[in-house]
């Protein structure tokens, strides 16, 4: 237990500092429990610029209110590019490259940790056979760049391996893979660090991105040049400032479209949505972004997955500082390859009324 907080605590700074609020305690207080040795703990890694979340939209509704607030924000009579993305269902990573002799050489690789910095993931990222050591600088002067990114477990990989006994699903696979802690880096792991597959969707330079770049289909090209995988398929989509969500669009039909493609695609990773950027890069600095997330982008979310399963009894559990929760002991039901048998309960009236029933999650 001592070992899983300490995992969380690196992953989820903000649930450690829920945690520390409510409990009342610091990090020097946990640092004495067995299991947390403070030597094995990552180095922390700050990034040039925030590395932020999306806003999910779940329908077409969400999608068109949207495209109309990047229309409004456009100048009028300006056509608006949209660059459609699949959404990597991975975990994000970024990679800081230092110039060093005319060249790039890389430096670290971290997690998205909170946002403003990651956990350093750097000895695994060298084992990623896609990312390359070493970027030509080309004409940019930018002393340092950052090129962000998801990191997957092919599917073909995946499914032909015995990694599926040991990890419920190719994301958890990637992810445990990738935060193994560097004492734990014998040959079979690396070996696994080699099979991840690294796509890159972001360039971020030390002086904001190269004047020479001027849209997210340029960025993508670029990626490809400095010798990074993108994710595809790829489109992009021109809105007017005559678009009427109540009126028949081509350009919305061909996004609804391109959203279905994926549902239906056979990829070689996995995706739970798909992204909407607007290509330009002035209008994107135009719109800015909110404290979470990019105003000029959005994240057009799958469906959830929804299972049925039996609510068999009741337990309570007792919290460390003497909190009783509810937990609900269910017939095991497996979605999206983890099966689920118990559930936080948050109400002890609703538990007793709801025991027996059938329930969905």
């Amino acid at each position: 237990l001592a070992r899983r907080e300490e995992e969380l605590c690196s992953l989820y700074p903000w649930f450690q500092s829920k945690l520390e609020k409510e409990l009342k305690t610091t990090q020097a207080t946990r640092q004495g429990r067995v299991g947390i040795s403070p030597s094995t703990q990552k180095q922390r890694r700050a990034f040039l610029q925030p590395m932020q979340s999306l806003d999910n939209g779940w329908n077409e509704t969400h999608v068109t209110s949207w495209i109309q607030r990047v229309l409004n924000h456009a100048e009028e009579h300006e056509e608006v590019d949209i660059l459609l993305e699949p959404k990597l269902d991975g975990l994000s990573l970024n990679l800081r490259y230092l110039l060093s002799d005319n060249k790039y050489e890389l430096q670290w690789g971290a997690t998205r940790g909170d946002g403003t910095c990651g956990e350093d993931v750097t000895a695994a990222v060298h084992q990623i056979s896609n990312i390359p050591n070493h970027l030509a600088s080309s004409s940019s002067s930018a002393q340092y760049l950052e090129i962000r990114g998801e990191v997957v477990f092919p599917l073909s990989t995946f499914s032909n391996s015995t990694i599926s006994s040991s990890y419920s699903n190719p994301r958890n696979a990637a992810s445990g893979i990738l935060l193994r802690r560097e004492d734990n880096e014998d040959e079979d792991t690396k070996v696994l660090q080699s099979q991840l597959k690294f796509y890159a969707y972001s360039l971020i330079c030390e002086n904001d991105t190269d004047d020479i770049l001027h849209n997210g289909w340029e960025v993508r090209e670029r990626l490809q040049q400095l010798g990074f995988t993108v994710p595809g398929p790829c489109d992009v989509v021109t809105f007017s400032s005559s678009f009427s969500s109540s009126e028949d669009n081509d350009a919305l039909t061909r996004i609804i479209r391109y959203y279905q493609t994926l549902q239906d695609g056979d990829l070689d990773f996995d995706v739970d949505g798909a992204v909407y950027k607007v290509s330009s890069l002035n209008l994107r600095k135009s719109m800015g972004q909110s404290t979470r997330a990019p105003k000029w982008a959005m994240a057009h979310k799958f469906p959830p997955t929804f299972a049925v399963t039996t609510l068999q009894n009741i337990t309570v559990q007792v919290g460390r500082t003497g909190s009783l929760t509810p937990v609900a002991i269910l017939s095991p039901v497996t979605i999206g390859g983890v099966t689920i048998a118990r559930a936080t309960l948050h109400n002890f009236g609703m538990a007793r009324d709801i025991l027996g029933d059938d329930i969905s999650s």
